[in-house]
């Protein structure tokens, strides 16, 4: 997410039942006409009579990454009302991976039309592909941008810029692009936590970043994944190629941006094409790796 706006902003959560494992009702405080509706899976079915269920909006599937899919993934739609759609997702066998979804709505005062909503999905769209932060292959097609008045625009990209906000506060840090090095300076701020990965004439770098592990562009992968790679593995690479993150150069394989990754092994892993533990794999300019790091740590 983009700092440019650093005045201090309040985000409040409102849990309907007590349960913080259940739904949650989030809001900007006194400057945003909007609400984020976080649904659990589980909580569907009761969720789903609740009023804001009953209003038009835009809805983000959502799948956080985990053993099994290495890449966080997320479908964004929208209906009129919301609940409707996501029934039918919830039986849709091919629609039904969500863990959560974030139900994006205006106030029930009416201030976000159709033709408002329709702008809001897409841009959503545009910047989740832009970003490449995710899976989000299900959003096939690009929504058509509906012409608005010049008095609409304004209104709906104030909507999004603060809605983008509270979608990252709730980890939903898929719409802009992430990086570190794009320059000398933003590099060598990092550089007393950078680390580095070698193997087979191939070579990374990457370092901790805001809970994620980050590997920087110009970093090598290999060509080719072990046999016994899983399928995970092999699936994350493919779609890395497929949105231009990870692109072939002569013979080498080198990622074309800084890429955040769930954690240093999923990391080491798409490097690699093979399993393995990133807290051993990376290591620091003095050949200390992570693991070797958080023992010191402790000791201290």
């Amino acid at each position: 997410m983009s700092a440019v706006n650093q005045q201090s902003v309040t985000v409040s959560i409102n849990i309907p039942n007590g349960d913080p494992n259940g739904v949650w009702i989030v809001e900007r405080q006194l400057e945003w006409t909007g609400s984020v509706i976080v649904c659990p899976q589980p909580c569907f079915d009761t969720a789903k009579s609740m009023k804001q269920f009953s209003q038009p909006g835009v809805y983000i599937l959502y799948r956080p990454a985990d053993a099994d899919n290495f890449e966080p993934k997320i479908y964004i739609g929208l209906a009129d009302p919301i609940k409707d759609r996501l029934e039918n997702h919830d039986k849709n066998p091919q629609k039904n991976w969500w863990k959560k979804v974030f139900i994006c709505i205006g106030d029930s005062g009416g201030r976000l039309n159709i033709a408002h909503i329709k702008h809001l999905e897409s841009r959503l769209i545009q910047k989740a592909k832009i970003a490449k932060q995710c899976d989000n292959s299900e959003n096939i097609a690009m929504p058509k941008l509906p012409t608005l008045s010049i008095q609409d625009l304004g209104l709906v990209d104030d909507f999004l810029s603060k809605l983008l906000l509270v979608l990252n506060v709730l980890g939903l840090n898929f719409f802009e692009p992430l990086s570190i090095s794009t320059n000398e300076t933003s590099e060598a701020k990092f550089a007393t936590g950078m680390l580095f990965l070698n193997s087979k004439n191939k070579s990374a770098k990457g370092c901790q970043n805001s809970g994620l592990f980050m590997v920087l562009a110009g970093s090598e992968a290999v060509s080719e994944t072990a046999t016994h790679a899983s399928e995970g593995i092999i699936a994350f690479r493919k779609s890395l190629e497929s949105k231009g993150v990870l692109k072939a150069e002569n013979g080498r394989l080198i990622f074309t941006q800084d890429y955040p990754f769930s954690s240093p092994s999923a990391a080491a892993q798409v490097i690699l094409g093979r399993s393995a533990n990133g807290r051993i794999e990376w290591i620091n300019d003095k050949g200390k790796s992570i693991k070797d790091l958080e023992v010191e740590a402790m000791i201290k």
